[in-house]
């Protein structure tokens, strides 16, 4: 993964040599989450990623996209405020969940948010990747049209 983000923070930059620092900071704060996720404390790493969606589902045209991306934002938020230990709580009201491969599987829920976050920045990071490659070929088809 880290192979990964890096090679894409490394292809987006422009000619110029900037980028989206702002996606890219992001990027690696929600990486890092995934490395050395310990307590509940960590999720603040989550915090510029959050920040980042937020502001993008501004500059997005369409209401479905806007209402998909509100709801994953609305969903990251609710991962910072709901205390670490939730789903154990759960056992204790219900002690027949304790068994439960389920709820084993999503106990760590934050973690499983940190890695649905980092996934949502990857795919906003491709989608600039792909944008700049096709921009690349416009520019070249119009450099070879006018020879």
């Amino acid at each position: 993964l880290m192979a990964f983000a890096t090679y894409l923070v490394y292809r987006t930059r422009d000619a110029n040599g900037k980028a989206d620092c702002w996606l890219d900071f992001a990027l690696f704060s929600g990486l890092s989450l995934l490395a050395v996720y310990h307590r509940g404390y960590d999720l603040f790493l989550l915090f510029p990623a959050l920040l980042y969606l937020y502001i993008q589902i501004f500059n997005l045209a369409e209401a479905r996209k806007r209402l998909f991306w509100g709801t994953f934002l609305w969903l990251g938020w609710l991962a910072l405020i709901m205390p670490e230990d939730a789903i154990l709580r759960l056992t204790y009201l219900w002690p027949g969940l304790v068994e439960n491969y389920l709820i084993r599987l999503m106990a760590p829920f934050q973690g499983w948010i940190g890695l649905a976050v980092f996934s949502a920045l990857i795919s906003f990071k491709w989608a600039q990747l792909k944008a700049m490659v096709h921009e690349n070929r416009v520019v070249k088809s119009r450099v070879f049209s006018n020879m």
